[in-house]
């Protein structure tokens, strides 16, 4: 998707959830799972369909040009939607909660590199 996203991963020597120091601002609600849940869990996968488009029409009805393709010489090609693929999205359902995008691309791969070790 373009991003790049650093991962650590750490243990904490807590209590209970309510011992730490949370950023209202960014964070709307905490809980824990225990990793082995991960492991012995996969996630459903659905799959979302993708598509690069240079232009599109806005709610009143505008052209928002995005890639000016004639501006920039491009092949006419590039002034229609491409790169159709499908992008697979992964989701864990624990306790009523839903970790689904990147956050659960994120645990899948960690559960998957600690399997064997856990």
């Amino acid at each position: 998707m373009g991003a790049i996203i650093s991962c650590f991963l750490g243990e904490l020597k807590i209590e209970n959830l309510s011992q730490l120091n949370i950023n209202k601002d960014e964070v709307e609600r905490i809980f824990s799972v225990p990793l082995k849940w991960f492991i012995d869990n996969p996630p459903a996968e659905y799959d979302v369909h993708m598509e690069i488009k240079p232009k599109y029409t806005d709610d009143e009805g505008n052209e928002v040009i995005l890639l000016p393709v004639e501006e920039l010489g491009l092949p006419d090609r590039y002034n229609k939607p491409w790169g159709l693929k499908n992008h697979k999205i992964f989701a864990y359902i624990v306790e009523g909660e839903t970790i689904w995008g990147i956050t659960a691309q994120i645990v899948r791969h960690i559960s998957i590199l600690l399997k064997d070790i856990i």
